[in-house]
């Protein structure tokens, strides 16, 4: 993980001159580790949760699917969540996991923010750079 920061923060220095490119890498690289990392948390909200009526009883995953499965639908129902659009195949049914939904739907609006904002902000720049060459 760390090397993984590394090259970005090189990444990021060499970047700066040119372009603002380095920011929207990052704000992608922090969206898809904080899908990873918020999946994962939902996935053991499922499995720690005392009252065994939650979301991984009611979708069957206790019977059946192997981890890779379970993750990926863990991943889905997390950028579902995020996005906003929550589809409704995996539903909270206990009161830790309506908590933990609140700080998906939190944290994901603040990402997805930033992440658009990155993007908005690099086009931008890059307009401005071009209009300017024209003049």
């Amino acid at each position: 993980m760390r090397e993984v920061n590394k090259i970005f923060s090189n990444y990021s220095r060499a970047e700066k001159a040119r372009s603002g490119y380095s920011s929207f890498f990052i704000a992608a690289y922090s969206l898809f580790l904080a899908t990873h990392i918020i999946g994962c948390i939902w996935l053991i909200v499922g499995r720690l949760d005392p009252d065994r009526n939650n979301w991984q009883v009611m979708d069957n995953f206790d019977m059946g699917p192997s981890k890779y499965q379970q993750y990926i639908e863990a991943s889905f129902f997390t950028v579902a969540t995020m996005t906003g659009l929550g589809y409704g195949n995996i539903v909270p049914t206990t009161t830790l996991e309506l908590f933990v939904i609140i700080f998906i739907m939190v944290t994901g609006a603040s990402i997805y923010a930033n992440f658009f904002a990155n993007f908005i902000v690099t086009m931008n720049n890059k307009n401005a750079k071009t209009i300017e060459k024209i003049k």
